[in-house]
């Protein structure tokens, strides 16, 4: 477990061994800094006071992880590897990619249950500023929350239940009702089982109604559930997509990843930010740990000027001042 410990002269001995990191991000400036046990691992918090970086012995060299504070000294950011990670009081993971592609995940209870009896839904946005493009993305999922926030279970994010692609988003916005405009593109899911008359429909509308009399439907799809996607063409004011399927065309969904893709979307969550949603990510607790601890210490005037430094431009001292 990860602890803030005081600064004694073995701890202010190593402080010359992370200078280089602590320039190349904060410059010739007056910081804050936090010594950190961690089993037999010392690690260090450099702060300015909103912006903060965790200096993280990993086998013998250091993992540098970004992370910014609040007014009320709580996390605002943390950099995971190449994306931002941003909190926020809704319950909802925002982020921010290497390519400037920004993300949101997060899970909602449904005003009614919907057709096969879910109760929530998971959603996933994402914003390609390169082509102003958005695209939403639904899975189904009973609603439950755990310690007043609704986890994501990984299993029910493999199958998209409505896909909503919007074209020129920063001009026309998103959630079309009506009829969905050519800039858009809404897709709904159809899945049928063997012995229904839809598995039946698919089969014909995938092979042929000759194919299918001649063969039958099993033996042609080889698998006793189908999943297609069909292109919506109205919304009602209570969000209910409509479309003109069997008339109209289905694909399959690898057919619709590939348009996904086509705007520069991923086609699933990915595992990290699904793990950080679900504060699975030790790394990003132990902060939030040391962050209270920090709190804390604002609070404690006997021992915080025990337990950080002050680091001034060519020197490190402890930090003697009382506030």
């Amino acid at each position: 477990m990860a602890k803030i410990i005081r600064c004694t002269d073995e701890v202010i001995e190593k402080i010359p061994n992370i200078m280089g990191h602590v320039y190349e991000y904060f410059g010739d400036k007056e910081l804050i800094i936090y010594a950190v046990l961690e089993d037999k691992d010392l690690n260090f918090i450099v702060c300015d006071h909103q912006n903060c970086i965790y200096i993280k012995s990993s086998y013998q060299s250091y993992e540098i992880i970004p992370f910014t504070l609040k007014e009320d000294k709580t996390i605002g950011m943390i950099k995971i590897g190449p994306d931002f990670f941003f909190y926020s009081d809704e319950g909802i993971t925002y982020m921010v990619d290497e390519n400037k592609k920004e993300h949101m995940i997060g899970a909602k209870p449904l005003s009614h249950e919907d057709s096969e009896g879910y109760d929530g839904c998971v959603f996933y946005v994402q914003y390609n500023p390169n082509n102003d493009t958005l695209c939403d993305i639904r899975y189904q999922q009973m609603y439950r929350e755990v310690d007043g926030k609704p986890r994501i279970y990984s299993f029910h994010t493999k199958k998209k239940d409505i896909v909503a692609i919007d074209e020129q988003y920063s001009k026309y916005g998103a959630d079309k009702t009506g009829l969905i405009p050519h800039t858009s593109k809404y897709y709904t899911k159809y899945e049928f089982k063997e012995e229904e008359t839809g598995y039946t429909l698919t089969a014909i509308k995938d092979y042929g109604l000759i194919d299918v009399i001649l063969n039958g439907a099993y033996n042609l799809q080889k698998t006793n559930q189908v999943v297609r996607y069909v292109k919506s063409s109205y919304v009602s004011k209570d969000g209910n997509y409509f479309d003109l399927w069997p008339l109209s065309k289905q694909l399959t969904p690898e057919e619709l990843d590939e348009i996904i893709k086509s705007y520069g979307f991923d086609i699933n969550i990915p595992d990290t930010y699904l793990d950080f949603y679900n504060d699975n990510i030790p790394v990003v607790r132990e902060i939030r740990s040391l962050v209270e601890e920090m709190k804390e210490l604002e609070h404690s005037q006997d021992d915080r000027k025990y337990l950080r430094m002050q680091l001034v431009p060519e020197e490190v001292k402890e930090m003697p001042e009382e506030h």
